[in-house]
């Protein structure tokens, strides 16, 4: 697993594995968990409202007893007769044109230039760190690459962002949880920091932007052949990305 996933994920997943899975399982051999332990598992995890951590669980059991029939430590899969409902995930709420304006009109530097980073570029919260100015681009990492690859992601600085940083712009750094904390000072409990990633996608739609750009600058995949085949050049970024003025 940890040479599969990025760093980050692979801390996540440890701290999930021994919270959930080792806590439960870690005395029992591989070969002694029943179908029933394990429903019993994700049905418990189900009932206190964390539908998603049920899911991310459930597939770290997954891999462990498909990594176990592999290496002939068991032969059957336990978790091919337990009911497990998806968890429906959310992808965030756009801010408002209003909500947008209060939160940079209210948010004092460096908070007011991080959000501006965050409202037009899409970033996500956790890929906020890698940011940097290379030219007239925001250049940072894809965080949901898999396989330990590297990606960046290239955004161009918009009409919009223009107003809030250049070129010569020096990069705020903050702790996630401090930006955080500052986010929901001024919008409360209507809005996630990863609804701001959300308004830069929608904007982008509203403002006509072509979609494979759109997709470039967010960071999303366009599929094995379109990954192999597509290299957007740094000027046809910034042609569409000058679209992104409302």
């Amino acid at each position: 697993r940890k040479r599969k996933v990025n760093p980050k994920t692979y801390t996540n997943d440890l701290s999930r594995m021994k919270k959930h899975i080792i806590s439960r399982f870690g005395n029992i051999p591989i070969k002694n968990i029943t179908p029933p332990m394990c429903q019993d598992l994700i049905d418990g995890i189900v009932a206190t409202g964390k539908g998603k951590t049920a899911e991310e669980v459930f597939s770290l059991l997954n891999g462990t007893f498909k990594t176990a029939i592999k290496h002939n430590l068991i032969v059957h899969n336990p978790l091919d007769i337990v009911i497990h409902d998806k968890h429906e995930r959310e992808h965030g709420k756009a801010l408002t044109i209003e909500e947008e304006k209060h939160l940079l009109q209210t948010a004092a530097e460096p908070f007011k230039t991080i959000f501006a980073i965050m409202l037009f570029t899409g970033i996500r919260p956790n890929e906020y760190e890698t940011v940097q100015i290379i030219g007239d681009m925001i250049h940072a990492n894809n965080s949901k690459r898999h396989g330990g690859k590297r990606e960046i992601k290239r955004i161009p600085i918009t009409p919009m962002l223009k107003r809030y940083l250049s070129s010569d712009s020096e990069v705020p750094k903050m702790p996630i949880y401090t930006i955080r904390r500052v986010f929901n000072s001024i919008l409360g409990n209507k809005h996630v920091l990863y609804d701001m990633r959300t308004t830069f996608y929608t904007r982008c739609k509203m403002c006509e932007v072509a979609a494979a750009a759109r997709d470039e600058f967010v960071g999303h995949s366009s599929g094995v052949l379109g990954n192999t085949y597509t290299d957007l050049p740094d000027d046809y970024l910034i042609k569409e990305g000058q679209k992104l003025d409302y």
